[in-house]
């Protein structure tokens, strides 16, 4: 029966970014699902080589740390599904080859650096559920080639995305999702029609004009 039980619900691994100094020795870090308990350091930024960084769904927290900004070879970085506070740094708009960036479902706060929009390369952008306020960075219509965009559930963000409704502006978008509850989001090629019946959430559903 102990022995059952010790396979069945092991305790949450414990990892220091010492230790991720041993494990990461390639271009690509996937140790994401593995209930790990952990902060990301200053230390993330002798990882110079790395492409592509996976934490997402463990038990990491503390604040992202702006150090990240000087992995600029870095092209993936998924946070999501953890316990990390603070804000966005205003630095990762630095790293000129990233295409993805999800940190959602966290506890991250305060407004969206408008770095972030000069992001050129990103196709996949989702800071959907956490506790973002403000107004959306005018910076977003210049995304040349996103595909994906999700700001879904935060506290209340405000402003326009009309912008990348214009075809001239953006013809790669295929989907983007907005909170309509809480946030005052402009975009008329959107369709608020989706419903989740458990909370009464309404999503805007993108339908390009």
């Amino acid at each position: 029966l102990w022995l059952n039980s010790m396979i069945c619900c092991p305790p949450p691994l414990t990892i220091t970014f010492y230790d991720l100094i041993i494990l990461i020795r390639s271009i690509v870090q996937d140790i994401s699902s593995n209930d790990i308990v952990g902060t990301i350091t200053a230390e993330v930024s002798l990882f110079s080589s790395l492409h592509v960084m996976n934490f997402g769904n463990n038990r990491m927290a503390g604040k992202i740390p702006h150090e990240l900004s000087q992995l600029k070879m870095l092209e993936s970085l998924e946070l999501f599904d953890n316990n990390f506070v603070g804000t966005l740094p205003s630095s990762l708009g630095q790293l000129a080859r990233l295409s993805l960036i999800d940190v959602y479902s966290n506890n991250i706060e305060g407004t969206i650096p408008e770095e972030i929009g000069l992001m050129s390369s990103l196709t996949y952008l989702n800071f959907g559920k956490n506790a973002l306020t403000g107004t959306i960075p005018q910076e977003f219509c210049n995304f040349p080639i996103l595909e994906t965009l999700n700001l879904s559930e935060n506290n209340n963000l405000q402003g326009s995305l009309q912008c990348l409704c214009d075809t001239d502006t953006n013809d790669m978008l295929r989907e983007m999702a907005v909170y309509a509850k809480y946030d005052t989001i402009n975009c008329t090629c959107c369709s608020f029609e989706y419903f989740v019946e458990d909370y009464n959430k309404k999503y805007c559903v993108y339908d390009k004009c």
